[in-house]
């Protein structure tokens, strides 16, 4: 009989593939593809960051073709959620850009969940908040690292 996983190593098994499995019905309550939805979660992050983000690097992030971002983005236009625009720095380069619709609409279920759990987290003490944040930060960091096929931290 294989061993059973530790307490913490379950519940972190249990986020991951909850987490995993709501891409696609938080999508589809958005009335968008899965794809869609995550080219909107790396437009928002590059946002938040302050970096302009061209559809080249949609691409590479998203592992897709860049027609097959053409079409993303084609579909994000039309529902008012993205725009395309000129680069400031490049006047070749086009620059993929959230609407002020998408950022107050906070994606629908995504943003509920996201704030619901951040009203919770906020009721922590803290020192509590902060080992949070610092699990999240690492989490990223190691899912990152899996994205591009390094090894994490032993």
């Amino acid at each position: 009989m294989p061993a059973r996983p530790e307490p913490l190593e379950s519940d972190v098994q249990r986020l991951v593939f909850d987490l995993a499995s709501r891409g696609p019905t938080l999508a589809r309550e958005a009335g968008m593809h899965p794809t869609d939805l995550r080219t909107l979660v790396l437009l928002l992050e590059s946002d938040r960051d302050g970096r302009a983000i061209g559809p080249a690097q949609l691409a590479q992030q998203l592992g897709l073709t860049t027609a097959a971002v053409t079409s993303v983005v084609d579909r994000l236009e039309r529902l008012g959620l993205v725009r395309r625009q000129p680069s400031a720095t490049d006047r070749r380069r086009v620059e993929v850009r959230l609407t002020d619709e998408a950022r107050t609409s906070t994606l629908g279920g995504l943003g509920h969940l996201v704030a619901t759990i951040a009203r919770r987290v906020g009721t922590y003490p803290p020192r509590d908040q902060a080992a949070v944040v610092r699990f999240l930060a690492d989490v990223l960091d190691i899912t990152a690292d899996a994205d591009r096929g390094t090894a994490p931290e032993r």
